[in-house]
């Protein structure tokens, strides 16, 4: 995923979605599922609206426009996106092993 084809904060009900195209050029519509720290870095993990069983992990990163704060998703590499996903969800269940 491009990061300029993702932006956060369109609301759709009580949950966060965002648009984003994907690199094959798939519109998609994400669920914000949480945000948590990795190795002191700040990451959002979402899953896609129409097949939750895939999952993305994005790099959040904060930026200032005209006085408004704002964030922004940038890919990470695929290796430590499984890593991520290990340390966070239980292979079996798919549930957060935190919960």
């Amino acid at each position: 995923m491009q990061d300029k084809d993702i932006q956060d904060n369109l609301n759709l009900d009580e949950e966060d979605f965002i648009e984003a195209t994907d690199e094959d050029g798939r519109e998609l519509v994400l669920k914000t599922e949480r945000y948590f720290y990795y190795n002191g870095e700040e990451y959002v993990l979402l899953s896609n609206h129409e097949d939750e069983k895939e999952k993305f992990v994005m790099l959040v990163k904060e930026y200032e426009e005209d006085g408004e704060l704002f964030e922004s998703f940038e890919p990470i590499d695929e290796k430590l996106t499984e890593s991520i996903l290990q340390g966070i969800l239980n292979p079996k269940t798919e549930e957060y092993l935190d919960k």
